[in-house]
């Protein structure tokens, strides 16, 4: 077959036309078609596998985004327990600050309250010179029950390292257990010597709140000769006509008026202890007069040698002037300042 002859009738009253085609061009052209359909099918095949792939992939996809909405509820839920945790983690923290608030201020006045008995015990002469063995040392004549948390016997010094040592709680209640029982033991001591009690200076001799210690016991430059000199008592300043009380029960045994202390008083306690009021505005008592503590005896003035009003206050024991701060225990005196 050299060559192929094709017939084309457009219409049926037309004549048909006649295409020669070479061998070559006959078996291009087939080859052109088989090629044709060919791709045809491959692209018909290549298309469905594509689409199944496709389905398969969605199907992964929202599989993927169902997890993924699970996980998502999950983290959120899991978000609400982290906040409701911290808040509540929040609210422990500040009830812990204000324990912690309250154990201080506690320990604050436990330390205050230790020393007021160390000074009370002096005060009584209570004071045991032995020390006992252990850590911890007590000034006193009555020892503390021995706790297991080694917290007893601590002087005022001591006890201040022991409050900085991050102690827990139940250390504190032990050792205020032990000093509440070192307490006790002083009320029946005291108890057993009342009488005594009430002659013995200590409180302060000035009523009201308005005052403060202008002069301390000790050496001084003297206002008025510009001397050194030894102020044997302390002077209390105050508004005029403050008055002025007996710090102990006791027995008027002077009142007079001198260029130097002015208007004074002088009270016998014991048969030991004498006090000295002095530059006062007017004495209320008279010599032989018993007074009991409390009682007003006269009122501050500015009188003698005295450069404002004041009492001078003086404690005399077996005729030699001592601090009047030791005899002291009045808890106004922590808030007076030396001006």
């Amino acid at each position: 077959m050299k060559k192929v002859s094709i017939l084309w009738f457009s219409k049926a009253e037309n004549t048909y036309k006649v295409f020669s085609l070479k061998k070559f061009q006959t078996y291009a052209l087939i080859t052109l078609h088989f090629f044709i359909y060919t791709a045809l099918i491959f692209l018909i095949c290549f298309s469905i596998y594509q689409n199944i792939g496709l389905r398969r992939t969605l199907h992964k996809i929202n599989v993927l985004n169902s997890q993924l909405n699970q996980m998502n509820a999950t983290l959120r839920e899991k978000n609400l327990k982290i906040a409701s945790l911290q808040k509540q983690i929040s609210n422990k923290d500040k009830k812990i600050a204000n324990i912690q608030d309250k154990l201080n201020i506690t320990q604050t006045q436990l330390n205050q309250i230790k020393k007021m008995e160390v000074k009370i015990r002096k005060f009584l002469g209570l004071e045991d010179e032995s020390i006992p063995s252990g850590k911890f040392s007590h000034q006193g004549g009555f020892e503390f029950k021995k706790s297991n948390n080694n917290t007893t016997n601590m002087d005022p010094s001591e006890l201040s390292l022991f409050l900085n040592n991050d102690k827990s709680p139940n250390d504190l209640i032990n050792y205020s257990k032990d000093l509440e029982e070192s307490f006790s033991q002083l009320v029946d001591y005291l108890k057993k010597r009342q009488n005594k009690i009430r002659h013995m200076p200590s409180i302060l001799p000035v009523e009201g709140k308005e005052f403060w210690i202008s002069c301390g016991f000790g050496w001084r430059i003297n206002p008025f000769t510009q001397q050194r000199e030894f102020h044997a008592a302390i002077d209390i300043a105050g508004a005029w006509k403050t008055p002025i009380v007996a710090p102990a029960d006791g027995v008027v045994i002077k009142v007079a008026k001198s260029k130097l202390l002015g208007n004074y008083i002088k009270i016998r306690h014991t048969r030991h202890i004498t006090t000295l009021y002095g530059h006062l505005y007017k004495p209320l008592v008279k010599k032989g007069e018993k007074v009991k503590r409390w009682q007003v005896i006269g009122l501050m003035g500015n009188t003698g040698h005295s450069t404002g009003t004041h009492v001078h206050y003086k404690v005399e024991v077996d005729g030699k002037a001592v601090n009047p701060l030791n005899y002291i225990y009045d808890q106004r005196l922590k808030k007076l300042a030396l001006r």
